[in-house]
């Protein structure tokens, strides 16, 4: 009986240090939702490269944070590309940046957003992009992580062949 409690006790303490780990990355991560500052910038779309890449009016190019879609000749390339284009067309497109400005191929990178939908995560929820975190641009790194998961079970696009 005496080890009964004993584990019983390990296993409830195990939970409350778990419990209070969950707390701790929680505080941590609304406290960095709160401090970041936020600038959106209307951009004006010239065309759509691929998945998850564009090109504004300006001649420069926008590449997408936090996820990877498809080469072009790879399986849902063209998939990813047609609803970036869908998700595009014909709308006020803001674009929010994080902590780099562009990357080695001299791109913009942003997070994308339509009528309060942030394409970028919208193509994780469906399947035709993979999250790809590239530190010190992780904002919506979380928020990737469970379209990613949520694209998984319900077998979309990438996952559907997934058992």
């Amino acid at each position: 009986m005496h080890k009964n409690n004993k584990t019983n006790n390990e296993k409830y303490i195990k939970l409350l240090y778990l419990i209070l780990l969950l707390l701790f990355v929680y505080s941590l991560l609304i406290y960095n939702n709160f401090t970041k500052k936020t600038s959106l910038v209307h951009v004006f779309i010239s065309r759509i490269i691929d998945g998850d890449t564009i090109e504004i009016d300006t001649g420069e190019q926008i590449r997408y944070i936090g996820i990877d879609t498809p080469e072009i000749g790879q399986k849902y390339a063209d998939e990813a590309t047609r609803r970036n284009t869908d998700l595009l067309r014909d709308a006020s497109v803001l674009l929010e940046r994080d902590v780099l400005y562009k990357d080695k191929y001299n791109r913009i990178l942003g997070y994308v957003w339509v009528d309060g939908m942030m394409v970028n995560d919208e193509l994780v929820k469906e399947g035709l992009a993979k999250t790809l975190t590239i530190p010190p641009d992780t904002k919506y790194e979380y928020r990737f992580n469970a379209s990613q998961e949520y694209a998984k079970i319900h077998k979309r696009g990438l996952w559907k062949g997934l058992q």
